[in-house]
């Protein structure tokens, strides 16, 4: 069985991946475009790739003998799924490779926020310790007691959950398929979620865009700060849901 890999220096970074291990025919591109996607998958059954934008017209393109793509990550919003079907090709990823990773990340952020260490980490770059002779002139707020809305909880969102009640968190929780998270976690509805939070954790993909747009016209809790945890395929301020939203551009650590 052919298997291609469409673009292996994306995760081969370090030259530890081994790529010859997935089979005995195994065929490895440092990167690939749309229009070579289907050129090179010829005699594959299986393609593998990394946050590689797959559109409709470029999975309708490829050979018949394509029947898997494997995605080397968790998120798989760059690949179309609808196409995929309709062609008959399966799509798999690894939804648990950094669950802890990207959680932590996420109440990383959430607490860089709080604080406005990037604004007291520029001071200090500066040689400027006024904030810890003038009474804390940057802002900062103890997360404990506020609230917490997770949008998603899967094996990400559910370990945000975990960590943000060890802080002392209110947890608002909306998702596919509510389960019970124990003491201090609530689930509602998305627009409650939006109204009731003071921050927000959910996942960079197509659905939640989708989800998000019913309400970008409805009022909601007024200092929500919001908080992207998968890949940052889409500029988050296009939501506008919230008068605070930031991304991974603005963020600094």
């Amino acid at each position: 069985m052919k298997i291609v890999v469409l673009n292996g220096a994306k995760v081969n970074y370090d030259g530890l991946a081994g790529y010859d291990s997935l089979g005995e025919e195994v065929v490895c591109y440092d990167a690939s475009t749309p229009e070579q996607y289907a050129e090179r998958a010829e005699g594959a059954k299986v393609l593998v790739s990394k946050e590689l934008p797959m559109n409709a017209d470029s999975i309708r393109a490829l050979p018949d003998c394509v029947k898997l793509i494997c995605e080397a990550g968790t998120g798989y919003n760059n690949i179309d799924l609808a196409a995929c079907k309709e062609k008959g090709i399966k799509v798999a990823n690894v939804p648990a490779y950094s669950t802890d990773r990207v959680a932590q990340t996420a109440v990383m952020m959430l607490l860089n926020l709080s604080s406005e260490m990037g604004k007291q980490i520029r001071a200090l770059e500066k040689g400027d310790r006024s904030n810890f002779t003038k009474f804390l002139g940057v802002s900062h707020t103890e997360v404990n007691g506020k609230t917490l809305g997770v949008v998603g909880a899967g094996n990400i969102g559910g370990k945000v959950i975990e960590i943000a009640k060890a802080l002392g968190m209110n947890i608002l929780v909306y998702t596919r398929t509510p389960k019970d998270f124990g003491p201090g976690t609530k689930n509602v509805t998305l627009e409650e979620l939006l109204k009731e939070s003071d921050y927000v954790v959910s996942p960079d993909t197509a659905t939640t865009y989708r989800l998000y747009g019913d309400y970008r016209a409805r009022p909601i809790c007024p200092n929500v700060v919001e908080v992207k945890i998968l890949p940052f395929t889409v500029p988050v301020a296009k939501m506008r849901v919230a008068p605070r939203i930031l991304n991974a551009s603005n963020l600094s650590f």
